[in-house]
């Protein structure tokens, strides 16, 4: 009974907030709010600067957290839009991937590997793997691969968010992972590929099912995904 009161609840919101929207662009403007949930900062900034400069009435929050997090928010209506690297298979939820990635090793430029331009997979037996907490699938991938190969690394450091990951690595505490994409300009940091392993991640959009035609929701899908 409370479950069913809750979903009705979050239906009737979800059709105000419409209402609300769609009477705002037949007045000819877009406006409204506009909540993002997103497993990175680094993937989500340029299209969110993208989307803000095209409608400048829309207020957009964003937080960042890992993917269960953000598939978490969605289903409870706390955001509208999720930013994670696989699909949702939640029966509320719809996904649509938008962009492809390669999962990479980093380090410190004092770091033997940043003079090499790849690394064979097994060299992290010898190293400090730092990586995001669990709940990350990023993580899940690598780790997945590790053992398809029957490689096991020694010393892990689990850090929190993607901020303190790659702070941890400019500091030369160890090797990180990271898609790709997410490895922004930072003098104190230098990609290392995998050699002979394709790690791939692929980025998604998701939000509710019954949310997708949202005016400020269904412009920002647009925006993403012509």
């Amino acid at each position: 009974m409370g479950r069913a009161l809750l979903e009705m609840t979050r239906k009737q919101h979800a059709t105000e907030v419409e209402m609300e929207q769609l009477l705002s662009s037949s007045r000819g403007m877009l406006s409204g709010h506009l909540r993002i949930a997103a497993d990175s900062p680094f993937l989500i900034m340029p299209l969110v600067k993208d989307f803000a400069s095209q409608h400048p009435s829309i207020k957009v929050a964003i937080d960042f957290g890992n993917t269960q997090w953000v598939s978490q928010q969605l289903i409870e209506g706390h955001f509208d839009i999720g930013i994670m690297p696989e699909p949702s298979h939640h029966e509320r939820l719809i996904s649509t991937p938008f962009r492809q990635d390669e999962i990479i090793f980093f380090v410190s430029t004092v770091h033997p590997w940043a003079k090499r331009r790849n690394v064979a997979l097994r060299e992290i037996e010898d190293q400090r793997l730092i990586i995001r907490e669990t709940g990350s699938y990023t993580r899940s991938l690598f780790e997945q691969e590790l053992r398809r190969q029957n490689i096991i690394s020694q010393q892990v450091l689990e850090i929190g968010s993607s901020e303190g990951l790659r702070e941890a690595v400019a500091l030369g505490l160890g090797v990180g992972i990271i898609q790709a994409g997410e490895l922004t300009l930072d003098q104190r940091i230098q990609p290392v590929h995998i050699r002979n392993t394709k790690l791939k991640v692929i980025e998604h959009l998701v939000c509710l099912k019954e949310a997708k035609l949202v005016p400020v929701i269904k412009a920002f899908i647009d925006k993403i995904i012509p």
